[in-house]
């Protein structure tokens, strides 16, 4: 996820858009590339093999550039808890729907 305000997006459309394709293709790579991805993983969190792979297996990447409306109602649920926000607001006003779409 990227934060950003409505006048930056309107200003930075096409930066925004570039960029979230490198994060798609990287995390692409990531994904497919375990064994090198285990390595980084225990070298730069300095984890066992174990912990590492028991990560990477765990952890759900975004490979068709859409967000999770379930994933956005637990972030905000977890940050009222946490009282980074006050209460939660509508999903569909998080995101812009051209530059990554919402899935159920």
């Amino acid at each position: 996820m990227i934060a950003a305000t409505d006048d930056f997006i309107a200003s930075n459309s096409k930066d925004l858009e570039n960029l979230m394709k490198g994060i798609q293709k990287s995390c692409e790579i990531f994904k497919k590339n375990k064994k090198s991805s285990l390595d980084s993983i225990s070298k730069k969190c300095k984890l066992d093999e174990e912990d590492s792979n028991f990560w990477f297996n765990e952890v759900q990447f975004s490979l068709d550039s859409k967000i999770s409306k379930k994933v956005l109602n637990f972030t905000m649920d977890t940050l009222v808890e946490c009282g980074v926000i006050k209460e939660k607001v509508d999903v569909e006003n998080l995101i812009k729907k051209d530059l990554t779409p919402l899935k159920e």
